[in-house]
């Protein structure tokens, strides 16, 4: 666990990037039948390479057969960037006998869930190396949540965390931002609340068991918090990226992160790398060619 977050991108400059209102079209993850929808300023991935305005071909091809392994064995459907990899928002579905049983945490009272979570979470947590906040729980229409905030790793390597999570149909949704360039600020932990508020199954059924349990919550959101929290392309680019440092001749997975995505605000043109010399129609924290980090001057 603790070398997987080693791997995290750590560079700054999110205020480059404003957040703006949700994107007029929502995207439909279809192996679960509902909607979410991600802010304009945000590059989009999902299972689905070939739907409209994906960002898949900003990867090279040799590396999107194992970004997508790595987003099924994460249990990851969408995942959600900016062009400096600084942070990013994951949408992961688990899918288990705990959660069928549950069916919908909107069937359970607040108190309920709470005393349910309680149970151990900060030794729980610990023994999978996060330090996390104790639950609180959000209501949105027919959909409960229960949310946390927390941190992974520790020093340069830290990752904050902030992570809502149901269960609708039997399934656990879960949606989580993550800043790797400091303490989550509130403009990000509203986005974050606009990612969630957007999610719409097609249907809320019923749970067929009439007899739901919460017993096995804690458990099954343990296991649940593990794989949310693991998974994204800002980890596989700062592995890629480390590894290109160390070795030269290793190239980082991005290609060219073009076009923009709608707020990325208006390309300056005539600008070089100070290390390779790449040239680059856009101001960047980092060369997209060699990685290097402040490099990018007007030529």
């Amino acid at each position: 666990m603790k070398k997987i977050f080693t791997l995290l991108f750590v560079i700054a400059l999110i205020a480059l990037f404003p957040l703006s209102a949700m994107a007029a079209d929502p995207v439909f993850i279809r192996e679960f039948d509902f909607y979410v929808t991600v802010p304009d300023g945000y590059y989009v991935l999902t299972r689905d390479k070939s739907a409209a305005g994906s960002a898949w071909d900003l990867f090279e091809e040799s590396y999107q057969q194992e970004l997508m392994q790595m987003y099924e064995d994460g249990n990851v459907y969408l995942n959600a960037f900016p062009e400096d990899f600084s942070h990013e928002i994951v949408l992961t579905v688990l899918e288990g006998s705990n959660y069928k049983s549950i069916y919908n945490l909107n069937d359970y009272k607040d108190a309920k869930i709470k005393k349910e979570l309680g149970r151990e979470w900060d030794s729980t947590m610990a023994e999978m190396g996060i330090k996390a906040d104790p639950v609180e729980i959000y209501q949105d229409g027919d959909i409960k949540y229960f949310y946390t905030r927390g941190t992974v790793g520790s020093g340069s390597d830290t990752t904050y965390v902030m992570l809502y999570s149901t269960i609708v149909n039997g399934r656990m949704i879960q949606c989580n931002i993550r800043s790797y360039t400091g303490p989550l600020t509130s403009q990000q932990e509203a986005t974050l609340r606009q990612v969630v508020d957007s999610i719409r199954p097609l249907q809320i059924q019923s749970n067929p068991n009439k007899s739901g349990s919460s017993s096995g919550l804690s458990g099954a959101v343990a296991g649940g918090i593990a794989a949310a929290v693991t998974g994204g392309i800002a980890g596989y680019y700062s592995s890629r990226k480390k590894k290109s440092a160390a070795d030269p001749g290793q190239k980082t997975p991005v290609q060219s992160l073009s076009p923009e995505p709608s707020c990325m605000g208006t390309a300056s043109p005539g600008y070089v790398c100070t290390v390779c010399g790449a040239e680059t129609d856009k101001q960047s924290p980092f060369c997209r060619n060699c990685g290097a980090q402040d490099s990018i001057v007007p030529r």
